[in-house]
C-alpha cells in the first residue's frame, strides 16, 4: 500500500492467458475505478518475489536476488540502498518505530533504520554490504513473516509435523533480545511461508493457502 492505493511490484508480464514473459520492473497501482495504472516511475532493474513496505513518502523494495537487492522511492525517484551483509532467502519485512525488519529462511533477522538507508541511497546499484545494518536473535521456525502486533514486532513461523503445519508466534524482547512465544495459530495444510496482515480492526489475519485465520491479543504482555 502507498499512499492508500494498491501497488504490484515487479513480477512477470503475462503475454496471454497463460504464457508469462519477462521479468519486469514496472509498478502498477490500483485506481478508484479499479483500473490498474503505471502511475510511479519503474525500479532501476526487473525483479520478481519481493518484499515491499511503505512509510509516508518512502517506498522500500528488497529482492530475493543474490545479493538482495535494496531500493528505496522518496517520492520523486529511485535509489540503491546498501544491502545486508548476508544473503536472505524468502525474504519478508516489516516496518515498525522507525526501522526496516528483514526476516529470512531459517529466521534470520536483519534491521536497519530508515534514516541510515536513505544516508546510504545512490543512484547506481551499490555492490557492498554496510554496518547499517543490525543481525537480531534468530526468529523460531522457518520461513518467519514478520508482522506488527500488540505494538510488538512479531514473527509468525511454520513448524511442520507430516501433512500439516503450525505456525507459532513469537514477539521480540529488545531489554532480553529474545523471542518471547505468544501462542499458536491452529493446524493447516502444508505450505511453505504463512502470510500475515494486520487487520484496521487491530486484529491479525494469517493466510496458508486456501485457509486463514483470525485472532485477536486478548491479554496485555510486557517483554
Amino acid at each position: 500500500i502507498y499512499h492508500s492505493q494498491l501497488v504490484i511490484v515487479g513480477g512477470r508480464e503475462y503475454i496471454g492467458d497463460s504464457v508469462t514473459g519477462e521479468l519486469t520492473n514496472k509498478l502498477w497501482t490500483l485506481s478508484e475505478e479499479d483500473q490498474w495504472q503505471e502511475t510511479l516511475p519503474p525500479l532501476p532493474t526487473p525483479c520478481t518475489d519481493v518484499s515491499v513496505v511503505s512509510h509516508g513518502d518512502h517506498h522500500l523494495v528488497i529482492s530475493n536476488d543474490y545479493p538482495n537487492k535494496v531500493y528505496v522511492y522518496n517520492g520523486h525517484h529511485w535509489a540503491s540502498a546498501q544491502h545486508p551483509p548476508q544473503r536472505l532467502n524468502s525474504v519478508k519485512s516489516t516496518f515498525f518505530n522507525g526501522d526496516w525488519y528483514l526476516m529470512g529462511e531459517g529466521g534470520i533477522v536483519y534491521s536497519a533504520s530508515l534514516d541510515s538507508l536513505l544516508a546510504s541511497c545512490q543512484p547506481s546499484e551499490t555492490s557492498q554490504p554496510s554496518s547499517l545494518w543490525k543481525r537480531l536473535t534468530d526468529a523460531p521456525g522457518v520461513c518467519c513473516y514478520p508482522v506488527v502486533f500488540g505494538n510488538r514486532l512479531v514473527a509468525v513461523g511454520r513448524r511442520s509435523s507430516g501433512t500439516t503445519t503450525t505456525s507459532s508466534l513469537h514477539a521480540y524482547s529488545p531489554l532480553t533480545q529474545s523471542w518471547v512465544h505468544m501462542g499458536y495459530a491452529p493446524s493447516m495444510p502444508f505450505i511453505s511461508s504463512p502470510c500475515t496482515v494486520l487487520l484496521p480492526s487491530n486484529e491479525l489475519m494469517i493466510v496458508s493457502g486456501r485457509t486463514a485465520f483470525q485472532s485477536k491479543l486478548i491479554c496485555k504482555f510486557i517483554i
